[in-house]
């Protein structure tokens, strides 16, 4: 995992604008929360919407920490799984045994899909 005391560098390429994304979430949001309360959010409605915001913030660092950790894990799973396939090709390529080195690069190619997935999505 990067320091996450560390500033990122600044932001490059030209991936879709997120602005509109985050507006239509907002959008969706209030419609949900019309539909579960009967009204949209509003001022002076009875709730300390600070309490309930930093409810919320300590829900949202705790989904962030963890999505942190699972990407670190799969990462050390990647190469993990490397390691035991150039352990494994050095200990049995020599018996032949071609079938069970193809099923440890099938595993490790699946791996690598899903977290260059994962990667690609985020």
């Amino acid at each position: 995992m990067k320091d996450p005391n560390q500033p990122e560098p600044a932001p490059t390429g030209n991936g879709i604008p997120i602005t509109p994304l985050v507006i239509e979430d907002l959008k969706r949001r209030s419609e949900a929360g019309e539909k579960k309360y009967g009204t949209v959010l509003r001022a002076h409605n009875g709730r300390d919407c600070l309490v309930d915001a930093y409810q919320e913030a300590l829900d949202l660092c705790q989904y962030l920490r963890q999505r942190i950790e699972e990407k670190s894990m799969e990462v050390e799973e990647v190469k993990g799984l490397i390691q035991d396939a150039v352990s494994y090709e050095t200990r049995f390529i020599h018996k032949e045994d071609i079938i069970g080195f193809n099923q440890w690069c099938e595993r490790l190619a699946e791996k690598i899909v899903r977290h260059t997935v994962w990667s690609v999505n985020e």
